[in-house]
């Protein structure tokens, strides 16, 4: 709620304006560099919730490289590892919950899957949600 008075001839007068900002869960993460044997080893650590993920068909992605800056871009991921068809991408929320991603390009080429573990599920299942509205 916005509170502001306004001046007028005839006095001052309050009112208050009601309003939402959406803000994307991803606008509270930050690419946080890992190593690939530290990253491995949170994967690991039994910290992290079960994965999440998702199959982005082709008409989706036009190919692997642009889904993948896509998805490193607009989540504010650092990479860890990328090979020919996947990629290890790395994250920390602002309150230090790790964000670990595979984006792998589907076997049949058809399209790709992301798979993401945080160490609180909400916040998994929300980069998952978050990944359909812009790729």
């Amino acid at each position: 709620t916005l509170t502001y008075m306004m001046q007028t001839a005839e006095g001052a007068t309050s009112e208050k304006v009601d309003f939402k900002i959406p803000m994307p869960c991803s606008s509270f993460v930050f690419p946080m560099p890992i190593t690939s044997t530290n990253f491995a080893d949170l994967l690991a650590s039994g910290e992290l919730c079960d994965a999440k993920s998702i199959k982005l068909p082709r008409a989706k992605t036009p190919d692997f490289a642009t889904a993948l800056t896509a998805i490193c871009n607009n989540l504010h991921l650092a990479f860890v590892e990328i090979l020919e068809d996947s990629a290890s991408l790395h994250g920390c929320s602002i309150q230090q919950q790790h964000v670990c991603m595979l984006v792998k390009e589907t076997p049949d080429r058809a399209g790709v899957s992301v798979n993401c573990k945080s160490s609180d599920a909400s916040l998994a299942s929300n980069i998952i949600d978050e990944i359909r509205s812009f790729v």
